[in-house]
């Protein structure tokens, strides 16, 4: 990349089971993690959200 790229961004929740356990919340994040890679986008960051069973992935690409 050079430091004239440009990027676009997007954020996603992702909704756990709230009867599912440990291993199918890590695979049900694992297949997130891959749909989005698959088309191009790379996880910057990925954050629980309090209260919830839900994980905020945020991703950018090259524009």
């Amino acid at each position: 990349m050079t430091a004239n790229t440009r990027w676009q961004y997007q954020v996603v929740d992702i909704r756990l089971k709230i009867f599912g356990n440990g291993k199918q919340h890590a695979e049900r994040l694992q297949e997130e993690l891959n749909r989005q890679g698959l088309q191009g986008w790379e996880l910057v960051s990925l954050l629980p959200l309090p209260g919830t069973l839900c994980y905020r992935a945020s991703f950018k690409r090259a524009a």
